[in-house]
């Protein structure tokens, strides 16, 4: 079985658990994260093909790199508000 295949299996379950939508497109967004990342590393992975090391290594790579990368993107877009604070521009995030 292919992760692809566990992963349809998984929302199909959530979705009878009447799970939201955002919250499925999170799951789905979180799992492409993951499969990216899988994909580098063991191309065309299968079920069996993760290990226990294999998920502590992507949580490894997440806490390191993907939240430092989104952690600069917050840090950009607060000087971003910042300077059209400064220039009286109004920002609506409605």
């Amino acid at each position: 079985m292919t992760i692809d295949e566990l992963f349809e299996r998984f929302i199909n379950y959530k979705v009878s658990q009447g799970l939201r939508e955002r919250t499925l497109q999170d799951h789905k967004k979180l799992y492409r994260y993951f499969r990216d990342w899988l994909q580098q590393k063991i191309p065309n992975p299968k079920v069996g093909d993760i290990s226990r090391e294999t998920v502590q290594a992507y949580i490894t790579y997440m806490a390191q790199e993907i939240v430092q990368f989104l952690f600069l993107d917050l840090i950009l877009f607060f000087q971003i508000t910042d300077s059209f604070k400064k220039a009286n521009i109004s920002l609506s995030f409605s």
